[in-house]
C-alpha cells in the first residue's frame, strides 16, 4: 500500500502556489484601475492597453494552460470553461475606457433590493 500523504501535500502546495499568483494578479489589475481612476476615458484606455493588457494576455495563457488540467464535466473545469468561452466580454474594459474592469457598481446598486 503506497502512502498519498506526500503527493496530497505536494499537490496542495501547487494549489496555494496558484492561489497566490491569482491573488497577486488580481492586486495588480485594481491597483491599475485605482491609478486610472482620475484620468480622462482616452487616458485610462491608455494605461489599461500599456499595464494592463499584458497581464491580461498572461491570464488567458493561463487559464487555458490550467483547463488542461483538470477533468471535464468538475466544476472548476465549468468555471474556467465560462470564462474562456466570455473571453471577449470579459475583456472589453481593455477596448473601451469607460468601461469598467468589473460589474461591482451594478451589483451594489442591486443588493438592496435582493434583500
Amino acid at each position: 500500500m503506497q502512502n498519498t500523504a506526500p503527493d496530497a501535500v505536494q499537490g496542495l502546495r501547487e494549489l496555494l502556489v496558484r492561489l497566490q499568483g491569482e491573488l497577486k494578479f488580481k492586486q495588480t489589475m485594481y491597483k491599475i484601475e485605482a491609478d486610472a481612476r482620475a484620468l480622462s476615458s482616452q487616458r485610462r484606455l491608455e494605461m489599461r492597453q500599456e499595464r494592463s493588457q499584458p497581464l491580461w494576455k498572461q491570464l488567458h495563457l493561463w487559464l487555458q494552460l490550467e483547463r488542461t488540467r483538470v477533468p471535464d464535466g468538475s466544476s472548476i473545469a465549468k468555471a474556467l470553461d465560462y470564462s474562456l468561452n466570455h473571453w471577449d466580454g470579459l475583456g472589453r474594459f481593455l477596448l473601451d475606457g469607460n468601461v469598467a474592469l468589473d460589474n461591482n457598481h451594478c451589483e451594489n446598486q442591486m443588493r438592496p433590493w435582493a434583500l
